[in-house]
């Protein structure tokens, strides 16, 4: 990976380190708003009686993913293509446990939870990436989601499905510490509940 890294600086210069960026922004933009909205919606109005559990809480989350990943998808299938084009051509607890921490410390604790959430969701999801990337690329080579993981696993075995997992896990790990902290900041300065 860093023989890559230092392989685009040199034939591309630094910025082309961001080559790419306008899908990126076209599809995780408008998903992120969709997502926190989504988010804020369902704790509103669906379950604005009922204390959040944490498996309503997984549920909560879950359930506004799938609404932003579903509306988002046609700019994913968009963004994977537009890459490969350019690389062919160029190679808990009910109470609180933070209500006694210095306020100044909450920004540090969103991004830190963001973080970890970060790098979870990218080991748990990276093998359905993997097979997601696999079928948006060569659909009529991978017709169906079963005959994808077969090839990966007859071709590359289990660390197939996590290739290039360590580029995804920094990215998504970066953008989900950045939404979270600030969107708890900017739900704090507008005075809603989140």
């Amino acid at each position: 990976m860093l023989q890559l890294f230092l392989t685009v600086i040199r034939n591309e210069n630094f910025l082309g380190l961001w080559k790419g960026v306008s899908p990126s922004f076209m599809r995780c933009i408008p998903g992120v708003g969709l997502y926190f909205s989504t988010l804020y919606f369902f704790k509103q109005h669906v379950l604005s009686e009922q204390e959040l559990s944490p498996l309503k809480s997984v549920i909560l989350g879950a359930g506004s993913r799938t609404v932003a990943g579903v509306c988002m998808l046609p700019f994913t299938v968009v963004k994977t293509r537009y890459e490969r084009y350019i690389c062919l051509k160029n190679i808990w607890p009910l109470t609180n446990p933070w209500d006694n921490v210095d306020s100044t410390f909450i920004p540090l604790l969103n991004f830190s939870c963001g973080v970890l959430a970060g790098i979870m969701a990218s080991v748990i999801t990276q093998p359905a990436d993997v097979m997601k990337t696999h079928m948006q690329l060569s659909p009529e080579k991978y017709r169906w989601t079963g005959q994808t993981a077969c090839y990966i696993y007859q071709n590359h075995g289990l660390t197939g499905f996590f290739r290039g997992g360590i580029p995804r896990a920094l990215r998504r790990t970066l953008m989900a510490a950045m939404a979270w902290t600030v969107y708890e900041k900017m739900m704090d300065k507008m005075g809603l509940k989140s």
